[in-house]
């Protein structure tokens, strides 16, 4: 009989609605203890890379104080840090983005720069340089922007 170590693998559940809000709830702030306070604006869905969730926290609560705390928040909902990506909405700074992608995004794989094949490259009009947590490239004016 084998009395070797074990290996034990998590098996990581779908993110759903009511994990997050009581991920939320367990961030320490008096204003959200009870899942029910938070709004969900927007059901967990497939967005490119991983899950979207939208959601108003209660009274007085802001996206930032759950940005502030993201470690403990992917704690909660047991995900590795860099998978768990919150951010403020456009309605109100109490209005909750949370992207919980696939990957890590260190891991992840990154589409090919869209300038590497191009000959030249126009200073004045926008121009891909970096990608965000979903992949997605951002356009920068470099001419405008001090980076030259």
């Amino acid at each position: 009989m084998d009395l070797g170590p074990r290996v034990v693998k998590s098996v990581e559940l779908p993110l759903t609605a009511p994990m997050v809000m009581e991920s939320l709830c367990a961030l320490g702030n008096a204003k959200m203890k009870v899942p029910d306070d938070i709004r969900l604006l927007m059901d967990p869905h497939r967005d490119g890379p991983g899950v979207r969730i939208e959601l108003e926290l209660p009274r007085g609560v802001t996206a930032s104080f759950v940005m502030e705390r993201r470690e403990e928040l992917a704690a909660a909902l047991r995900r590795e840090l860099g998978t768990v990506w919150p951010s403020v909405g456009r309605r109100h700074p109490g209005h909750l983005v949370l992207f919980v992608s696939d990957q890590v995004m260190a891991q992840a794989e990154q589409e090919p720069w869209p300038l590497l094949n191009a000959g030249e490259v126009d200073i004045f009009t926008a121009i891909p340089l970096f990608t965000n947590q979903r992949g997605a490239w951002i356009k920068l004016s470099i001419a405008y922007a001090s980076i030259i």
